[in-house]
């Protein structure tokens, strides 16, 4: 049975896990989702793609059949939901019943109804690296949300990066990402520099995938005390199978998921990139290196 709460003033300021891809995103997505009572979907960015069409949604709609049963179809229908494993009447009857007065409620309902076996959640969550492009527009359907930025040595990002080129699968969601060390650079840099300028005066916390992973429990404390929520030390166990909720559609490149924390697995640039690639990475990203406190 799938389970739903009330939509609350909670689920109308969610929290959004913000990062350049291959910064552990997933990883930290997962920790979350282990607490009890919170809810972090797999990636899923219906959010942004049914904005426009859904923007002015109203009690009005949520008491109209035909706007309900349009919208559920549309949301059954976005790229990569099937991972939630959603059913449709079982949408269209917490609308019915909730009754959302805009499509920040409405999309609430969607994000709760991922949960199929807690029965008691109190915040929700999303992580989606495409949302660094759409800042401004999450902002504007939920204006009290909360944002952690988790960033990555790029040096590192790198790696990872020219790892997915390789990469043998038969998901249709491998990642689309550049391969050569300067575009990269690039992009790790301004991607966090557009995450930083828009959290500028924002609620927001910021953590390094570093300090992550060398000392979890005071920092996944520290987010929860900024989410305002215990810490519950099952967050720890987020690669056991009982937690670990990573699909199946995109496993094949986040497979670390399901190991436990590896306090090693920084600095492997180090041996990993040529010379030449570290020192073209540190030219264009050395301000920014530095600033946050990577060794050059």
């Amino acid at each position: 049975m799938m389970i739903c709460m009330k939509i609350n003033e909670n689920m109308n300021s969610p929290f959004f896990i913000l990062g350049n891809p291959r910064s552990g995103t997933s990883l930290f997505r997962l920790m979350l989702n282990s607490h009890p009572n919170i809810i972090v979907p797999p990636e899923s960015v219906f959010l942004q793609w049914w904005h426009e069409k859904y923007k002015n949604w109203s009690k009005k709609n949520s008491q109209n059949t035909i706007d309900v049963e349009e919208y559920v179809h549309d949301i059954l229908n976005s790229k990569k939901i099937e991972d939630w494993n959603l059913i449709r009447q079982e949408l269209i009857n917490k609308i019915n019943r909730l009754n959302p007065s805009n499509y920040g409620e409405l999309s609430s309902i969607i994000y709760c109804c991922y949960n199929k076996f807690k029965s008691d959640i109190d915040l929700i969550g999303d992580k989606n690296n495409y949302y660094i492009h759409h800042l401004d527009l999450i902002n504007s359907i939920y204006p009290n949300a909360k944002y952690i930025h988790l960033i990555r040595d790029g040096r590192d990002v790198a790696c990872s990066y020219k790892k997915i080129k390789s990469l043998q699968t038969n998901s249709k969601y491998k990642p689309d990402l550049v391969f050569k060390i300067k575009d990269i650079a690039l992009e790790w840099s301004e991607n966090n520099f557009k995450i930083e300028k828009f959290l500028n005066n924002k609620m927001s916390l910021k953590i390094r995938y570093e300090d992550l992973l060398i000392d979890p429990i005071f920092y996944l404390s520290k987010v929860c005390k900024y989410l305002e929520i215990p810490f519950h030390s099952q967050m720890l166990d987020f690669y056991k199978v009982e937690f670990n909720d990573e699909p199946k559609s995109t496993i094949d490149w986040k497979k670390k998921t399901y190991e436990p924390l590896d306090k090693n697995n920084s600095k492997k640039y180090l041996t990993l990139l040529s010379n030449e690639e570290i020192d073209s990475f540190n030219q264009i990203c050395k301000k920014y290196l530095l600033k946050n406190n990577y060794e050059l």
